[in-house]
């Protein structure tokens, strides 16, 4: 779990990105529930735009991906975008949770 602290430092970060993904009128299966995973395992920081047209709102996107994976971290939700975070399992890709664990 993420202490209000690091989700408000996270909330910072992710301020500035652009959705990564964006869900339509197709919802959530478990082909995009993967790639929001790899994405997740890459980037450690998401942002997703739930679209006008799609049926899925952002606390069943939120609650199926936690469920995919109990790794991932509910962030934020603004409207219809969602922010999740997920510490990187290779180092190599852990920058972001480096910070995140510095702060108590």
């Amino acid at each position: 779990m993420i202490t209000n602290k690091q989700r408000k430092y996270l909330r910072s970060k992710a301020q500035p990105l652009s959705a990564a993904f964006q869900i339509g009128k197709n919802g959530v299966n478990q082909a995009v529930l993967a790639q929001l995973l790899q994405q997740l395992e890459t980037h450690e920081l998401l942002k997703v735009n739930i679209l006008q047209n799609s049926t899925v709102t952002p606390e069943d996107l939120a609650t199926a991906l936690t469920q995919f994976n109990a790794q991932v971290q509910w962030v934020n939700s603004i409207g219809r975008t969602v922010i999740f975070y997920k510490k990187a399992s290779k180092v190599k890709n852990r920058q972001l949770s480096v910070e995140v664990e510095q702060i108590k």
